[in-house]
């Protein structure tokens, strides 16, 4: 079971949606921590930056917000999401449900052995927590529950060969998963290869810095196609 509150069951499953079956993880996957904090007791992060990841005459703003555990435990491994919790209640009364994002930034964090997350957020004009997550200042606390997620995860095999393929915000999972092997792969790394698109390079999120990942053998890391 991915989630204990019933609410975030409900939209894990509905996010799971589509996946063609129960999925796995692969067989040389680290062991994910799941469901370390909760609706009933969120941990509170700190934003450490936001910074805007696409073009300024775009009609798309996707952010890269990194955000601050301090002393207080997170692990959390690539391929896993987290819940942000928007402040306010709902037509009810009741606090809003968290909104999951998946992180982008790899296990060790956004900076090597630093207790931080990065997530890939797009703004959503009619978005609640979207416009949230993306007005965030440095220095904002924010109320985040997880980590899920237990089968979407990155080999730990540095020789396996990976395909990845995402439009926009879909490269968030990604680029940890690149940062990842970036930082432990040797000279006899498996190659990895992305494909990934946006209406055009001004809205694609990371097309920069994806552009200038090193080579691994005689190939490219990442293949960028628009």
């Amino acid at each position: 079971m991915e989630a204990l509150d019933e609410a975030m069951s409900q939209l894990l499953n509905a996010a799971h949606q589509g996946a063609g079956g129960k999925s796995k993880a692969p067989a040389t996957a680290a062991k994910p921590a799941i469901n370390l904090y909760n609706l009933g007791k969120p941990l509170q992060a700190r934003v450490q930056g936001n910074y805007r990841l696409t073009a300024d005459d775009s009609d798309v703003d996707v952010r890269h917000v990194i955000l601050d555990f301090g002393s207080q435990p997170f692990p959390v491994l690539e391929g896993q999401s987290i819940g942000i919790i928007p402040p306010g209640v709902d037509p009810l009364g009741k606090a809003h449900l968290p909104r999951l994002y998946s992180v982008s930034s790899p296990r060790d964090g956004e900076r090597p052995n630093y207790n931080n997350v990065s997530l890939t957020v797009k703004r959503d004009g009619q978005g609640l927590c979207s416009n949230y997550v993306c007005d965030l200042n440095i220095g904002d606390e924010v109320k985040v529950t997880g980590p899920f997620g237990s089968t979407f995860l990155m080999p730990n095999d540095a020789t396996s060969r990976l395909l990845m393929i995402c439009t926009g915000t879909g490269s968030a999972p990604f680029r940890a998963f690149a940062m990842r092997r970036q930082r432990v792969a040797s000279s006899d790394a498996g190659d990895m290869m992305l494909f990934f698109g946006a209406r055009t390079p001004k809205a694609l999120p990371y097309y920069a810095a994806l552009g200038k990942m090193p080579e691994t053998r005689s190939s490219d890391l990442l293949n960028r196609h628009i």
